[in-house]
């Protein structure tokens, strides 16, 4: 029975924290278009906001299956090391660089647009930042309370 309750409990923190992913991976997009078009969101070209709102979730997929592969959600950063760390640039940034294929051969084609090469290098150093955050905190917090 106790097995039966930490199985649950893992699962429901991998849940948790995929959930998050999910949300990190949108905002930080968002956020790359909305900073490269300085803050103002009216200057932002709507042929940008296509892109995002058609394509964002096939970045999520790619993403939440990179982060998968470089096991990002089989430790739980019970104990948070420079090795995981290691893990989410190379799965960010690896994530970073597919989606930029995608858009620039298949995206490209289709819609005929294409996104400012900026936008790239910014979703990666936020993506970067949200998910190594939100790890350092959720491990914190799990150190405090448990």
């Amino acid at each position: 029975m106790k097995e039966l309750a930490s199985v649950k409990k893992i699962f429901f923190r991998r849940m948790f924290l995929i959930t998050f992913d999910i949300s990190a991976i949108i905002l930080s997009s968002f956020l790359a278009i909305f900073v490269r078009f300085e803050l103002n969101y009216s200057s932002i070209e709507p042929k940008y906001l296509h892109v995002f709102q058609k394509y964002t979730w096939i970045q999520v997929l790619l993403t939440i299956l990179l982060f998968y592969i470089f096991r990002l959600y089989h430790s739980l950063w019970a104990f948070a090391s420079f090795a995981e760390v290691q893990n989410i640039i190379s799965a960010c940034f690896i994530s970073d660089i597919f989606y930029f294929l995608f858009v620039n051969f298949i995206v490209l084609k289709i819609d005929k647009i294409r996104l400012p090469y900026s936008y790239y290098c910014l979703n990666g150093v936020f993506l970067v930042c949200m998910i190594a955050g939100s790890r350092i905190v959720y491990r914190l917090i799990r150190q405090k309370y448990y």
